[in-house]
C-alpha cells in the first residue's frame, strides 16, 4: 500500500513535469 502510494506520487510528478515541458515548448515555438 505504501509503495503504491509512493509510485502514484512519482507518476503525478512526472505527468506534471511533462505537461509543464509541453507548455514551455508551445510558448517557445508558438505551435501546438
Amino acid at each position: 500500500m505504501k509503495f503504491s502510494c509512493f509510485f502514484q506520487r512519482i507518476n503525478v510528478d512526472l505527468m506534471e513535469n511533462l505537461c509543464v515541458k509541453r507548455l514551455n515548448d508551445i510558448t517557445e515555438t508558438g505551435v501546438f
